[in-house]
């Protein structure tokens, strides 16, 4: 049988956060040091200094959080669609689909950052050239006129440090801080989620191969922590993301909840009813609940453009049918198996040659344990087996050494040791 698909969940990057607190870190000690060389050479006017280096501190931190703050990208979100009348839950309804009550989210403070963030870059190129006196009036507002050179150097020296330390902690904690905060709380309030979940590819045992995911990916799945199922308005598109997310970061539970919720709005979709058997198996519900799902999927697949889903419902189905007890469950997976091949659209399988090559297997054994007397029907079974082996090692060569192990003697995988013996079947798998 095929391997099993792995079932972990890759997190956003350690090094990411490490290299995020160390920076923080950094500042932190670097704004202590400065405290500590003020204390320590402001003599006569501590307190001022420290006043003074907090006050330019806090201005320095909103002027970075004026340049970074992210800009909301408009897509529609929160507004009624075109040619509709927003009327609150229930109001009026576009192409026969009621409208329902949506947040928008309020850019005001958008709109003032690029307002100041573009009158403080146009003063700052004007005033340039008058750098050095501005900053001697402002050491002379914080120390006097007449005090000494040293205070007065000391002086010039807070603004600087202060004004850019703080410009350098606004702007980078707006963008590696705030920012997802505020994606995620405006996402929360609209109940979207962005189309980067559609990309999530669920395997055949639940698994969900984040390692190569886009970090796109995994901060849309991250996101969705903070969105509620309800506040999705049972939007089809929106719940089938939001369970995505869900089995991308382990929630299965949550992820079963909503696939359940997406198969209701969307009884049609071969892809939703395949991700809620998976979600299904990877719960740990009964293995019956998951197989009568993708049995239904099945049926969907036949008519559904998608080539590659159709592959991967078919391979689920007859993988999973191979660990049901004899007779039953091989006689299922190969039916299962070979119907794939009648409307497998020309698209070869060897997951699924494989899965029929193991069903054949497991009959061979049961007949030669059950029905010892039946050798035609035995080798009739053997002749299918190695046909079957053969069309996969043809698609796929790799699955060469797979079946290799499936005649090994005593393996936990033992579909194939029926022919352990068979030179034919040893020839054919010679590495």
């Amino acid at each position: 049988m095929p391997m099993r698909a792995s079932g972990t969940v890759d997190k956003m990057p350690d090094a990411f956060n490490r290299i995020t607190t160390s920076l923080f870190l950094s500042f932190g000690i670097v704004v202590l040091l400065g405290i500590i060389t003020v204390l320590w050479s402001a003599d006569g006017w501590r307190g001022e200094a420290l006043l003074w280096m907090f006050g330019y501190l806090l201005a320095g931190v909103l002027v970075g959080f004026l340049f970074s703050l992210p800009r909301v990208m408009s897509g529609g979100q929160g507004a009624p669609p075109a040619g509709s009348v927003a009327a609150g839950v229930g109001g009026s309804s576009v192409a026969g689909k009621p409208y329902s009550y949506q947040l928008g989210i309020n850019t005001n403070l958008e709109r003032v950052s690029d307002w100041l963030t573009s009158g403080i870059v146009a003063l700052g190129l004007i005033e340039l050239k008058q750098l050095g006196p501005n900053l001697a009036a402002m050491a002379d507002m914080m120390v006097g006129s007449n005090a000494p050179q040293t205070n007065r150097s000391l002086a010039v020296a807070i603004v600087l440090f202060s004004v850019c330390c703080g410009f350098l902690v606004g702007f980078l904690g707006t963008r590696i801080v705030l920012s997802p905060l505020f994606r995620q709380s405006d996402q929360a309030a609209t109940g979207t989620l962005p189309p980067a979940l559609d990309a999530v590819e669920i395997g055949q045992q639940g698994g969900v191969a984040t390692a190569d995911a886009s970090i796109e990916v995994k901060r849309a799945a991250e996101d969705a922590k903070s969105i509620t199922l309800e506040s999705l308005n049972d939007d089809p598109t929106a719940v089938a993301r939001w369970s995505r997310a869900q089995l991308l970061t382990g929630e299965v539970t949550s992820a079963v909840e909503g696939f359940e919720r997406a198969v209701k709005l969307t009884p049609q979709s071969a892809r939703n009813r395949f991700e809620y058997a998976m979600s299904l198996l990877r719960a740990g519900k009964p293995r019956s609940e998951m197989l009568n799902v993708l049995e239904e999927a099945a049926k969907l697949a036949k008519s559904d453009g998608d080539l590659d889903l159709r592959e991967k419902i078919y391979n689920s189905l007859s993988y999973s049918w191979l660990y049901q007890p004899a007779p039953e469950g091989f006689r299922r997976a190969i039916a299962a198996a070979e119907e794939y091949l009648a409307v497998s659209g020309g698209k070869p399988s060897g997951s699924v040659l494989v899965n029929l090559a193991c069903g054949y297997g497991q009959k061979a054994a049961w007949l030669k344990r059950s029905q010892p007397q039946d050798e035609e029907g035995f080798q009739n079974v053997r002749q299918k087996t190695l046909e079957a082996m053969k069309a996969a090692i043809q698609a796929e060569p790799g699955w060469k050494s797979r079946f290799n192990q499936l005649l090994n003697v005593g393996q936990e995988d033992n579909d194939l040791e029926v022919f352990a013996n068979d030179a034919e079947f040893k020839e054919l798998v010679r590495l």
